[in-house]
């Protein structure tokens, strides 16, 4: 798990930041929100997620509630499917949906 920082936001493409200040692009919908995500906010997620080397490429991901039926279940803090999201102090734990 690593955090990141949101940067930046275009429609559903972010723009992240690692604590060493490298850049990441991907696009992430995200489900089951009160609040929609800014610039400021910080997201801790599997690096593997992220971090493709390729920056033509932006990685595509939809995450939503932990109680959704969809995605896998998640038995630990450190499960590559678990996105930490810290909107302002507000820590908001959501999962990776598939399909």
């Amino acid at each position: 798990m690593k955090k990141y920082h949101i940067f930046e936001i275009n429609d559903k493409k972010l723009t992240l930041r690692d604590e060493e200040g490298k850049e990441y692009k991907t696009e992430i919908f995200f489900h089951d929100l009160e609040e929609e995500p800014k610039a400021g906010d910080t997201i801790t997620m599997y690096e593997g997620l992220v971090d493709t080397n390729n920056s033509d490429y932006f990685p595509f991901y939809e995450f939503g509630g932990m109680d959704s039926i969809y995605g896998r279940k998640i038995d630990s803090d450190t499960h590559h499917d678990l996105m930490i999201l810290d909107l302002g102090g507000k820590e908001i734990r959501l999962k990776r949906f598939y399909g």
